[in-house]
């Protein structure tokens, strides 16, 4: 890990509690945190690293998504509160989940602040459109398991048919009719 920094900024909106929970745990180790919750307050941050926690029902917060834009920052972390997909943004690291202990996560978001800036992470560009198709499946699957019933019956009444005409051509055939 290289030096420690005079500060770090965490990033999520209000209701994300436990960034609050996350940025206690860091001030435990020594450092400096700087709790943004609004895009106003990340516009006269210091250009310090910066956490975002992120969850799903936050990830587009006006808030983390200025942050995940922000260049200004040496490195900008995503920290999933809950399995997610990476949103899109400028991100120095790949993401990190937090564990069931706040305080276990703490130094590994340290570590991952602390290390020098990597190359930018991308956002998969395809990883939104194919969730969008997962979850278009998952509230239309009711529907196709009633179509591939009404779909099965049909078949299976076809071929009773089908046996039906060949069980009396066959009858008419041999013993004529």
């Amino acid at each position: 890990m290289d030096a420690l920094p005079a500060g770090i900024i965490i990033v999520a909106p209000t209701e994300v509690g436990v960034a609050d929970q996350l940025a206690a745990a860091i001030q435990q180790h020594g450092i400096a945190v700087t709790r943004v919750t609004t895009p106003e307050e990340l516009a006269t941050a210091p250009s310090l690293p910066c956490a975002v926690v992120l969850t799903p029902a936050t990830r587009a917060a006006p808030v983390s998504a200025v942050a995940a834009m922000e260049t200004r920052f040496p490195q900008r972390l995503p920290v999933f509160a809950e399995p997610m997909v990476l949103p899109g943004g400028v991100w120095t690291a790949p993401p990190l989940l937090l564990r069931t202990s706040v305080a276990e996560t703490a130094p590994l978001v340290l570590r991952a602040l602390m290390a020098s800036p990597r190359t930018a992470v991308q956002a998969d560009p395809h990883a939104e459109r194919q969730r969008a198709r997962m979850l278009w499946w998952h509230h239309n699957q009711r529907q196709f398991q009633a179509l591939a019933v009404i779909l099965g019956v049909l078949v299976v009444g076809f071929v009773c048919r089908l046996c039906y005409v060949v069980a009396l051509s066959l009858f008419v055939h041999f013993f004529g009719g």
